[in-house]
């Protein structure tokens, strides 16, 4: 992440998004933070997020469209489906996405995707990039990464946001993950 950029988070109030936005903004970023939820949106403005975009009320495309008529330089998405295409068609020249997950399509076997145009065209003519982030992929930085992200919070400038639901035993993990991929 560089400073001085527009950065957009997918479920920007959920357990990595509301870091990620804090990070952003403690970058020097402009940050546009999507959610579903009046209560999240709300959420995030107290995190100091410059847009909020409740994609359940407002058009997303739209809304990039009109308001970031430059692009995104860099995304964030842990969601997929509309909104992954809606960050491809609005990155900036040299332009990077990331994504961290697919919870719109998760459960949904690979043949019932609904096929995509190839999205080299998108990339290629913008010098963008896409990549892939799983957190087990990159052990050589998660120490450092750890000491950084908590000595953040330990100074008090990242807030931690934990969702009240209970979930207790093994036998509520199911209800656990419906609750996650419910947003």
């Amino acid at each position: 992440m560089k400073s001085g950029e527009t950065v957009a988070v997918s479920a920007a109030a959920g357990g990595i998004g509301h870091i990620l936005v804090q990070l952003a903004k403690l970058a020097g970023n402009r940050v546009i933070g999507l959610t579903r939820s009046p209560a999240k949106a709300a959420f995030l403005r107290e995190l100091g997020v410059d847009r909020v975009i409740d994609t359940r009320a407002e058009d997303l495309r739209a809304v990039l469209a009109a308001e970031y008529p430059r692009g995104i330089d860099l995304a964030y998405d842990t969601v997929g489906s509309e909104i992954f295409e809606a960050f491809v068609d609005h990155l900036a020249i040299r332009g990077r996405l990331v994504i961290s997950g697919h919870t719109s399509d998760f459960e949904r076997p690979e043949d019932e995707l609904v096929p995509q145009p190839r999205i080299y065209r998108k990339l290629y003519w913008k010098s963008a990039s896409i990549r892939g982030f799983l957190n087990p992929m990159y052990p050589e930085y998660f120490d450092e990464s750890a000491r950084r992200v908590l000595d953040l919070y330990y100074a008090g400038a990242l807030r931690v946001q934990v969702d009240a639901t209970p979930f207790v035993g093994l036998e509520s993990v199911p209800d656990a993950v419906e609750h996650l991929l419910g947003g």
